[in-house]
């Protein structure tokens, strides 16, 4: 076949048909009514065609389909809704397109219970926008975009990593999997330039040594403690941060994640700080008691005084 377009009425009454193939033609467009009713149909190829845009009720109704197949087509976008409804869903397709952005899963309507989604071979150079996929899938190709060596793919390398060696073999086998930096390409498994996520030291707590008490010791050792503790915390938000700056918050769907884990690191920081400050009283307290001289008597009390008055007698 050489598929230019699509009938209106092409598949009418066909609701019990299943596999329905058709991949490897040039069709350009396909309106909403064209699977209407095929309410039986599981697998559904549209590769291999010229489809640069889709509309988001195209697929309404098909609640049996487990595989759509969209791959070397030319869509720069998906329309959000795309699949809704669609409860069997099992596989999707997407790879060998011209995505840059992607809505999240949960905007597209897509189940969390994916076995294979296929975002490989776009242009997707922000690795954020397919982090939620992770999520929603057993596996998901996204190897062949041009990614940036930029703090969001820390997060993707930290996800390749943690794979078994047979998910990493199958990962690795259909397109390599890494980012650009300048005019170099890294793989997933190579070390990334300190370049490429610079962190923000002015968002870090820092403490000087000058403002720990010396009095004692003893005093010097828990103010450390102390201190470790926050540099700890303040080093964790600040690597938070880091990939928060990655890109703006507008359309990026892991801001929101990252947002509200950087608020938590906050508060831990702030009520830490406040932790803080009351032992650098307290410790202050004691050395200032611990620097009186021994022989410094203490007033003697009322009661003492009045059995003076009566031994003198």
């Amino acid at each position: 076949m050489n598929l230019f377009f699509i009938g209106e009425a092409a598949f009418r009454g066909l609701s019990k048909v299943q596999y329905l193939d058709l991949g490897f033609n040039n069709i350009e467009s396909i309106s909403s009514g064209h699977f209407a009713n095929m309410y039986g149909l599981e697998y559904l190829i549209l590769g291999n065609n010229k489809l640069t845009t889709l509309d988001s009720n195209i697929l309404k109704g098909l609640a049996n389909l487990e595989s759509i197949e969209l791959s070397n087509n030319r869509l720069r976008s998906i329309p959000t809704g795309l699949f809704d409804g669609l409860t069997s869903l099992r596989d999707v397709d997407l790879s060998h397109n011209l995505l840059h952005t992607i809505p999240s899963p949960t905007e597209l309507g897509l189940i969390p219970n994916l076995q294979y989604v296929y975002l490989s071979n776009n242009n997707f150079s922000e690795s954020a926008y397919v982090f939620p996929f992770f999520e929603k899938s057993q596996c998901c190709f996204v190897g062949g975009n041009p990614f940036l060596c930029d703090c969001g793919f820390q997060y993707l390398q930290d996800w390749f990593m943690n794979k078994s060696q047979s998910e990493k073999q199958m990962l690795g086998r259909f397109e390599s999997l890494g980012c650009h930096f300048n005019d170099s390409y890294i793989d997933v498994t190579g070390d990334l330039p300190p370049e490429g996520c610079q962190m923000d030291d002015e968002t870090a707590v820092t403490l000087s040594d000058s403002a720990i008490p010396s009095s004692t010791s003893h005093s010097r050792g828990r103010a450390d403690s102390i201190y470790s503790t926050v540099a700890s915390y303040s080093a964790h938000w600040s690597y938070l941060m880091g990939k928060a700056v990655v890109v703006s918050s507008s359309g990026n769907p892991l801001m929101k994640n990252i947002w509200a884990m950087s608020m938590a690191n906050i508060t831990i920081c702030v009520l830490i700080i406040i932790l803080i400050s009351v032992m650098f009283c307290f410790i202050r307290k004691v050395g200032k008691e611990e620097q009186k001289p021994d022989g410094q008597l203490k007033p003697a009390s009322k009661h003492t005084k009045i059995a003076e008055r009566q031994n003198l007698a």
